[in-house]
């Protein structure tokens, strides 16, 4: 099967997720190997519910700067201390100058919107 990039998006993994549960239904569990895997994948690794991960992404970005990027990759890994979260942010200029302050108030955040 040929596939065409129709659009290229950055999605979190819940996102993924919620995409192949979807397509999977409509095509009544007929997937490749290549969708199969992606869609264990994301049931694996997902961290927070697919509903919630607009308002984290937007949180993310409005309260403490973020780029969309950054703020995706802090949803997929939903960090539980400041050094995880410095990790996400080590080459980025204006993440990383985020002190130790914000960076607790983020991780608290992130799991006050994840429950």
């Amino acid at each position: 099967m040929v596939r065409k990039i129709l659009e290229k998006k950055i999605v979190s993994i819940p996102e993924v997720m919620e995409v192949l549960e979807d397509l999977h239904k409509k095509r009544k569990g007929e997937f490749d190997s290549f969708q199969e895997s992606s869609l264990i994948y994301a049931r694996t690794f997902s961290k927070v519910d697919h509903k919630k991960v607009e308002k984290i992404k937007s949180m993310l970005m409005k309260t403490y700067d973020l780029d969309e990027e950054h703020a995706i990759q802090v949803i997929n890994i939903m960090p539980g201390t400041v050094e995880e979260l410095r990790v996400i942010f080590e080459k980025d200029l204006k993440s990383s100058k985020l002190g130790n302050k914000e960076l607790n108030d983020i991780i608290n955040k992130l799991h006050d919107l994840a429950k």
